[in-house]
């Protein structure tokens, strides 16, 4: 009778972690993205360069086009699936930025970032600056370019999708599950260590 009462009761301990665990990681994952929708992960960031900049040109989602002080027209691109990310090269083509709004996608080039207050200050004085916007399906991008009045230009980029929000919770909860199964074990030894320690009496 005792073995029995002892397996329910560890059965019981067993389940109440897994669903402890479960409610504490798919919390954690609904608070980190409250806190990204937030913009609380999106920084700004410098790109870096010897240009010194007059004009943004264009821009998109990854690739930001400007002109430098000597006349030439340079580009920044941000996916490493091409060549040359990461850095200025001097550009190739130039778009014509003839952003239709049924597909979703907006440029605004104006002399200053109308950001929001979740947004963080640029890092300078702004000249000129561009926003473009791509609101699909389910998934969506802000990415701010800013030219200071030092001649660089600094980029800020949110993403967001409403898989995130199906997803995320999901994988927090299944990590929650996983560290629930290893504090019952841990729970388990010590109280098995624990009832070995305590002496019985005599009968």
């Amino acid at each position: 009778m005792t073995k029995v009462l002892n397996f329910f009761l560890s059965l019981f301990y067993f389940i109440a972690f897994c669903i402890l665990g479960w409610f504490i990681g798919a919390g954690i994952g609904y608070g980190f993205l409250i806190l990204d929708a937030q913009d609380t992960f999106s920084s700004w960031e410098l790109l870096s360069g010897n240009h010194q900049f007059e004009k943004i040109v264009s821009a998109d989602s990854q690739t930001v086009w400007a002109q430098a002080s000597d006349g030439k027209v340079y580009s920044w691109n941000t996916n490493c699936y091409l060549e040359n990310c990461n850095q200025w090269v001097e550009a190739k083509e130039i778009p014509e930025n003839d952003f239709e709004y049924d597909t979703g996608e907006t440029l605004e080039i104006s002399n200053s970032c109308n950001i929001g207050d979740r947004v963080q200050k640029t890092p300078g004085q702004v000249i000129e600056c561009a926003h473009f916007v791509f609101s699909g399906a389910g998934f969506g991008t802000s990415v701010y370019y800013a030219l200071l009045d030092d001649g660089q230009i600094w980029a800020w980029e949110h993403t967001n999708s409403s898989i995130g929000f199906e997803v995320v919770p999901l994988f927090f909860g299944f990590l929650g599950t996983i560290t629930g199964i290893i504090g019952f074990i841990i729970f388990m030894i010590r109280r098995a260590m624990k009832n070995k320690e305590t002496p019985t009496s005599p009968i």
